[in-house]
């Protein structure tokens, strides 16, 4: 694998608020992120089940907790501004609906301040459990600190697992597995000739773990070129300046740069008006999540592949755990909610890749439930 080495494009961290994604708790097959915030999870079965087709057969637990209605629960998102993160929460909220539980949904408007306050306020309601939507734990410690002070179980979905009792229990998706599906997809549609330019966000453990992988995969290509590995903080990559630096790198590569990697779905926002100006037909993109603007992207042939989940099925599984929680249960190690990649082959005729899983996976939850 060739690799060049030019001057990296690097923009000062921001804010760290978490858009997306990690899974379960710790088992054997996790790396407990200690203190070290590059450090980041690896989620277990799912990470190695890795298919590109959409679900379907329940892949999930056989058996959970009988429903523990009359809870109410408040979940607190990074941000709502995010439309992969409302589907998220709208699967809590579907849930929730299913165990006779009581949801509110707090928007955390991209702020560590207001999350916090948003889960101190519902101390002070005296909810029965927390679910936090794409949050870092880390970011996090006093509001998680007075939970645990008043008996307050949280799940983190959405986020990288670390080694804290704070937490009760995680849910979310293999983010090994999503980089593995992005990086086999660009090597099998270039005949393993690529030439990459991987955009990370170093400063998101989970989504840092996704980038690397891709970078990983590129390297062990022979004939594959990774032309560089290009780093934007969160924040900065929802601003214009993630634009910026497309435009940037196009002017540095120009027809070299034949397959971009976005960080996540939610970076299309800016990303995406600076690619279609670029108007190159020959610029392949990858990205994640495959939220309704980004499937939107790929129907206008601008996006070549996604990997993706069902994002309302993380919210479910989000809620099982805390179910299992509120029954005296450990909660699951690995939800086993599984990836699979959206392309413009069945991107054309769906709003969303979540709509590309036909598998009936509330039914499940409310067979484990007892409540189907």
């Amino acid at each position: 694998m060739k690799t060049t080495r030019p001057r990296q494009a690097v923009v000062l961290l921001g804010v760290t608020v978490a858009a997306a994604l990690m899974l379960s708790a710790c088992s054997s097959d996790t790396v407990k992120v200690v203190g070290d915030k590059s450090a980041v999870s690896q989620t277990g079965a799912a990470d190695k089940t890795l298919d590109p087709n959409p679900p379907t057969t329940w892949p999930g637990p056989d058996k959970s907790a009988p429903a523990q209605k009359g809870k109410s629960v408040t979940v607190v998102t990074c941000t709502s501004a995010s439309p992969a993160v409302q589907d998220m929460a709208a699967g809590v909220s579907d849930a929730a609906k299913s165990l006779g539980w009581d949801v509110t949904v707090v928007d955390g408007k991209s702020s560590t301040t207001v999350q916090t306050s948003a889960i101190e306020g519902a101390i002070t309601a005296k909810t029965n459990g927390i679910i936090t939507m794409c949050i870092e734990p880390s970011t996090i410690p006093t509001a998680l600190q007075s939970a645990k002070k008043a008996g307050i179980p949280v799940i983190s979905a959405s986020s990288s697992i670390e080694d804290t009792p704070l937490i009760a229990g995680y849910s979310a998706y293999p983010m090994v597995g999503y980089g593995k599906l992005a990086a086999d997809w660009i090597i099998k549609d270039s005949g393993g000739k690529a030439k990459v330019v991987v955009i990370d966000t170093p400063n998101l453990p989970e989504l840092h773990l996704t980038q690397s992988t891709v970078v990983d995969e590129i390297k062990k290509c022979k004939d594959c070129t990774l032309l560089e590995d290009a780093q934007i903080s969160f924040a900065d990559s929802l601003s214009p300046k993630m634009g910026s630096l497309i435009s940037s790198l196009n002017q540095r590569y120009q027809s070299n740069m034949e397959y971009v990697v976005l960080p996540y779905g939610g970076a299309w926002g800016q990303a995406g008006p600076a690619i279609r100006a670029l108007g190159r037909k020959d610029l392949k993109v990858v990205a994640y999540d495959g939220d309704s603007l980004l499937t939107q992207g790929c129907k206008e042939g601008l996006v070549q592949a996604a990997p993706a989940f069902n994002l309302p099925w993380l919210g479910w599984a989000a809620a099982d755990q805390l179910n299992r929680v509120f029954a005296g249960q450990k909660p699951l190690t690995d939800t086993t909610v599984p990836a699979f990649l959206m392309t413009q082959a069945n991107c054309q005729d769906v709003p969303d890749a979540s709509s590309l899983v036909k598998l009936d996976y509330a039914s499940q939850y409310k067979k484990l439930w007892g409540v189907d």
